[in-house]
């Protein structure tokens, strides 16, 4: 299951940060997470990524305007289901080993800055000597994760972009005038559980109180309709990539000649 994927992913990165050599670290991580790379690289996920109309139809929201009744069709809501799962499961699994690695090198003894780079007389109050940008090649003495960002950042920025686009007027205005399409720019029955104050005696979204089923009427995301699974998977994937792009604006790899070009 996802979940348990995930568990692994994070033991597997305690396991890395007990490897010496960096570049046997760097391999390490980076066959990890070459089933997550490989699927991010694939045709149909680049495919579905390169514009509004591929992710519309990757998701199921494009189907529903000529087919309405594919929303509740059960091998088609599996399908499109799984497809989302294997790309969220991507960029999550990416973030949560990215996070573990950046927090690992940062206690490392040289605070996470390569030891080449480190002269005698630095003030440790600084977070970065004035040294210019660092090559990948040398901050991977300390976070082996580092390599994978110019392999990560070009489909990042494609899923964040055009998940984005989905909310500009001429899109938006396109969905809402379906009564299906609307609601996947909706928002989600978690957004609305966080949006209301809530005591304890309410317990989750699914619990007795919970916003479950209040924004499709009567329908949420445990049944086999895609509705109101949309606007879930919209957020999931916003707040995935913003944190993943969080994490490396915090690195000092963002200024790296690397990822320049």
């Amino acid at each position: 299951s996802p979940i348990n994927e995930m568990h692994l992913y994070e033991f597997l990165s305690c396991v890395a940060t007990a490897v010496e050599n960096p570049l046997d670290r760097s391999n390490f991580i980076a066959d990890v997470l070459s089933s997550s790379m490989r699927i991010l690289e694939s045709p149909e996920i680049q495919n579905s990524i390169t514009s509004v109309e591929g992710l519309l139809s990757f998701f199921g929201i494009s189907q529903a305007a000529s087919n309405p009744a594919s929303v509740t069709d059960p091998t088609f809501v599996k399908k499109v289901t799984k497809d989302f799962e294997m790309l969220f499961s991507s960029l999550n699994q990416l973030l949560s080993v990215g996070k573990r690695c950046n927090e690992a090198a940062k206690k490392r003894p040289n605070g996470g800055l390569p030891l080449q780079n480190l002269s005698a007389n630095v003030d440790d109050s600084c977070n970065f000597p004035d040294e210019g940008p660092v090559s990948i090649n040398e901050l991977v003495i300390n976070d082996p994760f580092v390599p994978l960002w110019p392999k990560i950042l070009p489909t990042l920025l494609k899923v964040m972009d055009v998940t984005l686009r989905v909310w500009h007027p001429e899109c938006q205005t396109s969905l809402l005038q379906n009564n299906i399409q609307r609601y996947a720019v909706a928002i989600s029955d978690d957004e609305a559980f966080l949006a209301i104050k809530q005591d304890g005696s309410v317990k989750g979204v699914f619990g007795e109180g919970g916003t479950a089923g209040s924004i499709v009427s009567g329908i949420d995301r445990r049944d086999l309709n895609l509705a109101p699974r949309w606007s879930g998977w919209f957020n999931e994937a916003r707040n995935t990539c913003f944190q993943l792009l969080g994490l490396m604006c915090m690195q000092r790899v963002i200024f790296s000649p690397e990822l320049s070009h």
